[in-house]
């Protein structure tokens, strides 16, 4: 046998019909391999792709179909090419519907046939240029199409049309796993009962579908060679006469499975339609993943958005990151509260303009989140003429306490000269002031509200503390606890205070008062 690849194959008997063959090789080098008999002709051509088998009348003729057929089965665009040995007429009609496409004489010269054969692969190139054109065309107008599109349907949808437009009109169904169900369901389909799918819903490793999503590998089931493949157990339409169950993967993951089905009579799946599948389906793939993000980026900014009504933007944004349910964030953490309360503000009220004093009060805001900020702490609420403050977390601080003192020391001293200017328009702003109390210990920092309002804040002991603390402070005092002194001794100068019980509170507490004005005596 001639070692060439085989674009032509060649099995004849008769002597002419050898010479002939022998002279399309040697004398016009064709790529054509002559077999030496029948069995070995078919298992060439299941090997390699031949484009143009020839056959001549002395094979029997009734097993002549099968063999075409075989042939056929391997590659659909193979031409077979009969050679007449005999000098009786030939029935044309006959031979086509036997599934020849040419016929050939042995006696014919061999530049007619030459001829006859080289138009036969010039006609399958334009035919795969013209499928090609048909279907690469319309993949180019999805893929285009699919920039533009905004839900996951859109997707599922025009991945159904453009298998429908270059696949010979199968019936189609898309099925993507589904989490709460824990199964593949049909989101698209064309074709079939749209009641029937509606209802379908397959485990993975079920059936051929889920056999399909958990391997990742395409199958085809033709009804003529179905019994040999080992997911026969699976069928149950006898009906069906080719299918393809093909994986959608995305990333290196599978989510889903495109499902082709064919009841027309002589129509067979083969590698060219799973050459398309492959095609088609990653870009729907990329689609879906496309939309996915976009989606997933415009629900983190109207969350980010939302969420940002509650926390400050930079909490926002490490809360966010976590990934966990905003609902169910919390935990007990060690941290440093910070409650500042204006003094005598009351009596402001009474003698203030309403609006003058909403100016007031959002630029003693401005000044007390300017230096929250600064020093990493996290500003809890605004709660009137009040002010709640933490340090530790989430924000990282590694001196939460030392942070919170000298936070405190510059939100008095920039009050206080907020205050004098307001003052020298107003003499009612002389009264006023700002008392602050800072203490440490044990928390719940998370979200305490409910379903319908989410409020990500401190609850504990040290923070009723560190409020009563700025309630009962003078106007520029900073009251904090033993806990709180004990890391700030050596930066500022605290007077220690009698002890005293809070309300609310059982037990006497140790205080001090950090006195902003003087620095601590060094040896």
């Amino acid at each position: 046998m001639s070692k060439k690849r085989g674009e032509i194959v060649a099995h004849v008997v008769d002597h002419n019909a050898v010479a002939l063959m022998r002279q399309l090789q040697d004398q016009y080098s064709l790529d054509l391999v002559v077999c030496e008999n029948l069995n070995e002709t078919v298992e060439f051509c299941q090997k390699h792709t031949a484009k143009i088998v020839i056959l001549d009348e002395k094979i029997d003729r009734a097993i002549q179909p099968k063999i075409i057929g075989l042939f056929k089965a391997k590659n659909q665009s193979v031409d077979v090419v009969f050679v007449q040995c005999s000098e009786k007429a030939v029935n044309l009609p006959e031979l086509f519907d036997l599934g020849y496409s040419q016929c050939l004489k042995s006696s014919e010269k061999p530049c007619d046939a030459v001829d006859k054969l080289n138009k036969i692969l010039e006609n399958q190139k334009k035919k795969i240029e013209a499928v090609k054109s048909q279907t690469l065309l319309p993949i180019y107008k999805l893929g285009e199409k699919f920039l533009s599109l905004n839900s996951e349907q859109e997707v599922f949808d025009g991945l159904i049309d453009i298998i429908a437009t270059v696949i010979n009109e199968p019936a189609i169904s898309v099925m993507m796993y589904d989490e709460t169900t824990a199964s593949l369901k049909v989101v698209a389909s064309k074709g079939g009962t749209k009641n029937v799918y509606k209802n379908i819903q397959i485990k993975p490793g079920e059936r051929i579908a889920g056999w399909v999503y958990d391997h990742g590998e395409p199958v085809i089931l033709n009804k003529n060679t179905q019994h040999e493949s080992p997911l026969a157990e699976f069928l149950v339409r006898s009906d069906i006469q080719a299918a393809i169950s093909f994986p959608l993967i995305y990333q290196d993951q599978t989510i889903g499975v495109v499902n082709l089905s064919q009841r027309e009579e002589g129509v067979l799946y083969s590698q060219s339609e799973i050459d398309l599948l492959t095609i088609i389906c990653r870009q729907a793939a990329a689609a879906y993943g496309s939309v996915k993000i976009r989606q997933e980026r415009e629900q983190s900014v109207r969350l980010k958005t939302l969420f940002q009504q509650y926390v400050s933007p930079e909490i926002a944004e490490i809360l966010l990151s976590r990934q966990q349910n905003l609902m169910q964030i919390g935990a007990i953490e060690e941290l440093t509260v910070m409650f500042a309360d204006i003094r005598n503000f009351t009596v402001l009220v009474q003698k203030i303009d309403p609006v003058e004093l909403r100016n007031f009060l959002n630029r003693f805001f401005d000044l007390f989140a300017d230096a929250v900020y600064l020093n990493r702490g996290t500003l809890d609420k605004f709660m009137g003429d009040a002010a709640l403050v933490y340090f530790g977390s989430p924000v990282s601080v590694e001196y939460p306490n030392k942070v919170a003192v000298t936070t405190a020391i510059e939100i008095v001293k920039r009050f206080e000269e907020m205050r004098k200017i307001w003052a020298s328009h107003h003499s009612c702003f002389e009264d006023i002031g700002l008392g602050i109390g800072i203490s440490h210990g044990e928390m719940f920092l998370g979200n305490v509200g409910s379903s319908r309002r989410f409020d990500y804040t401190v609850i504990g002991t040290d923070v009723n503390i560190a409020q009563r603390l700025a309630n009962d402070a003078m106007s520029g005092q900073i009251l904090i606890t033993k806990n709180v002194f004990d890391d700030v001794a050596d930066m500022y100068s605290c007077t220690k205070l009698p002890r005293r019980t809070l309300r609310s509170l059982e037990k006497e507490i140790a205080l001090y008062s950090v006195d902003p004005l003087v620095p601590v005596l060094s040896d």
